[in-house]
């Protein structure tokens, strides 16, 4: 039966992972909405991830209580344990030669991540595979959606998945058993990612990415890496009767110096390819990217710069920059700037700033406008508000800007909510 209903968190608290040494839970109020009813919800929600070596198991479980007892969040009319949302979230297996996914997608990277960037299908479910031969010398890696959720419940048409991808990369010299200085680890790649569906949004529409890649990994090190690739990018999209090729050339490199993650990239790409098309979210922006993929007749080339670094600093901080500009007028730069600070397991913030369309000319404030995003999450020990117990505070600050035309400046707007984390 197909769910009626929406609910509206007023306060929503993800529980955070957790080992076999500690977790944690979370309490929220909402709105539970059946046809033209609205009943007041508390939402009990546990989130644990249990690790056993090399693998990793991740839980959830979410009680919805109305002052009747339980709600009934199926709207099957009954109230039982069939409106006690369980599962597993995700399976996987880390191994040296074989891995393996089976659940929730989140951050994943296909190959050098200009396809398959970051691409999470939120709580949907997928299976990753992936085997490598002994000294990376071969290697095959694929991801597939799934029609049903890890214990077996079907979930509906709309919501499942459709990107479908792999890659397969081969490491001649290295097969071949010879020892070439400097060339030895030459690598050779394809992926392929396709998403073709009937009907989303009300459109028919597919997508067909390819990336050809070829990398010579100078220096793989656990603790250092240089990495120099290149990748030709094909992309195809069409919508209803309308087609259109994308293509683009990705050269750069990538590596690890100590505490520094790094990524310079010079792109070459028609106007209308978006790098890392099947990057975070795609199943929720699909429509959105499909249409600006074919919105241009044209493939008129545009050349750029892609640049990304991440500070680690023990564990502890972690800073992540990001910049991205074109040589065109008309496509503005995108930075992207995130601070994460963890100083405790209890003590923990992230700081995330973006600022899009840089430098436009409606901006009368070039790092505070618009066009400004900036996010704050903070979790402290509840004693530190006030809040007895063995609790935890999680405090989330949402804030973009307006430009207020008596004052003459920009005046920020923010959204706030607080949350209680009950440890144990």
């Amino acid at each position: 039966m197909k769910k009626n209903l929406v609910i509206i968190m007023l306060f929503v608290l993800t529980a955070v992972s957790f080992s076999q040494e500690n977790g944690s839970a979370g309490v929220g109020m909402g709105v539970l909405k059946q046809g033209d009813e609205s009943t007041p919800v508390l939402k009990m929600n546990f989130s644990p991830e249990l690790q056993f070596g090399r693998l990793g198991l991740g839980l959830k479980l979410g009680i919805y209580l109305t002052s009747g007892g339980l709600a009934d969040y199926n709207n099957d009319g009954k109230k039982d344990m069939h409106d006690i949302d369980f599962g597993f979230k995700y399976i996987y297996w880390n191994g040296e030669i074989f891995k393996f996914r089976y659940g929730v997608l989140n951050n994943y990277i296909l190959g050098h991540g200009t396809l398959v960037n970051r691409y999470s299908n939120n709580e949907k479910t997928s299976l990753v595979l992936g085997i490598n031969l002994p000294e990376k010398a071969a290697g095959i890696e694929g991801f597939m959606p799934l029609k049903k959720d890890i214990l077996g419940s079907a979930i509906p048409t709309e919501e499942q998945p459709h990107a479908v991808g792999g890659r397969v990369y081969v490491r001649p010299l290295k097969v071949m058993g010879t020892a070439i200085p400097v060339i030895n680890n030459s690598e050779i790649g394809v992926t392929y990612v396709t998403d073709n569906r009937d009907e989303f949004s009300g459109v028919k529409g597919s997508v067909d990415g390819t990336a050809y890649e070829f990398a010579i990994p100078l220096l793989e090190d656990q603790n250092a890496s240089f990495i120099p690739y290149y990748d030709l990018v094909k992309v195809n999209g069409e919508l209803g009767e309308k087609s259109n090729d994308g293509s683009g050339n990705f050269i750069g490199v990538m590596g690890k110096v100590a505490i520094i993650d790094y990524r310079l990239e010079y792109r070459d790409i028609d106007r209308n390819l978006i790098p890392g098309y099947f990057g975070k979210f795609y199943e929720i922006s699909a429509i959105d990217n499909l249409n600006y993929l074919i919105g241009t007749e044209s493939n008129e080339k545009v050349k750029g710069y892609f640049g990304n670094v991440d500070f680690d600093f023990m564990g502890t901080a972690k800073f992540t920059l990001s910049y991205e500009d074109y040589k065109d007028e008309n496509i503005k730069p995108h930075l992207f700037a995130k601070l994460d600070v963890t100083p405790t397991k209890k003590l923990k913030s992230t700081i995330i700033y973006e600022q899009q369309n840089m430098g436009a000319e409606n901006h009368k404030d070039n790092f505070l406008n618009e066009d400004t995003y900036v996010k704050a999450h903070i979790i402290a020990p509840g004693y530190m508000f006030g809040v007895p117990g063995p609790t935890n505070v999680a405090i989330d600050i949402k804030q973009t800007y307006f430009y207020d035309n008596d004052k003459n400046e920009y005046v920020p707007n923010r959204d706030y909510s607080m949350n209680i984390i009950f440890n144990f």
